[in-house]
């Protein structure tokens, strides 16, 4: 059997930018597969439930506004357990919206879009009366 030659120069960067691309290309497909999994593109429009707000408040603890068809849902989520806190229809978030309408949803859709800090003011409302 013959011995191989050395490997030159040439070979080791060869080698060295063919290892730079793969490391290059399976890092943006790792990019590209996170931004499609967090929901940041969105495929279709006709997604009936998403999570609009979350707002931590606590070790493992959160609360998480859930829009759901023409519902949206304040929930309360633990390690062991979720909480329905509160449910407002289509009507009810029509009146908490502001009159300027700066938090409308874009044009065709008739649901207004409220922040979970407009919500939970609407619901301490609700209690004091």
């Amino acid at each position: 059997m013959a011995a191989s030659p050395p490997l030159g120069l040439t070979d080791w960067l060869s080698f060295a930018a063919s290892f730079a691309f793969v490391l290059l290309l399976i890092t943006s497909l790792y990019f590209l597969l996170k931004r499609l999994a967090g929901g940041r593109l969105r495929v279709g429009c006709d997604k009936q439930m998403g999570v609009i707000e979350s707002q931590s408040v606590g070790n493992r603890q959160r609360i998480v506004l859930v829009r759901a068809k023409d519902r949206e849902i304040l929930l309360g989520m633990t390690m062991n357990q979720i909480t329905t806190l509160a449910t407002w229809s289509a009507d009810e978030l029509a009146k908490c919206a502001p009159a300027n309408g700066s938090l409308r949803e874009p044009a065709g859709r008739a649901r207004s879009h409220t922040t979970l800090q407009q919500l939970l003011g609407s619901l301490q409302s609700k209690h004091k009366q």
